[in-house]
């Protein structure tokens, strides 16, 4: 349900970190956003929609790489959150916050004002379709 610019993914590549997620900078984030806020090495400290606003750096667009071994966590996290506590509403940054909590360092990448956008409802997917029109032709 992302809609988004092939570079992003490049950007996560060739980022020379092994853990990462996308993320669009900006100060204007409310609500619904999975805002991010970083350390003072600049990994990734706080994951979520409950992030102040005016702590966060930016919000993350649910496009991550990561490597072998936070996937490995990861997989065991979500199985204790989803299949022992029966947590299957959780979002998924539950489980990043879990792992960041326990030591492992995710770091973001900006996007820049490369094009990319959520698609939830029927209205997003409308207004989806011009941007579809034009990643297609890039």
């Amino acid at each position: 349900d992302i809609i988004f610019h092939h570079q992003i993914l490049t950007n996560l590549l060739e980022s020379n970190f092994e853990n990462c997620l996308a993320l669009r900078e900006s100060d204007k984030l409310g609500d619904e956003e999975i805002k991010v806020t970083v350390d003072e090495e600049g990994f990734v400290e706080a994951i979520s929609k409950v992030v102040d606003p005016k702590q966060a750096i930016g919000e993350s667009l649910g496009i991550e790489l990561f490597g072998i071994g936070l996937t490995y966590k990861l997989f065991r996290c979500v199985n204790e959150l989803i299949v022992k506590q029966g947590r299957d509403n959780d979002f998924y940054e539950v489980a990043f916050e879990k792992i960041i909590f326990e030591g492992g360092q995710i770091k973001p990448v900006s996007v820049g004002s490369l094009p990319c956008m959520e698609i939830d409802t029927a209205s997003d997917l409308q207004a989806a379709f011009p941007l579809s029109i034009q990643l297609d032709h890039e």
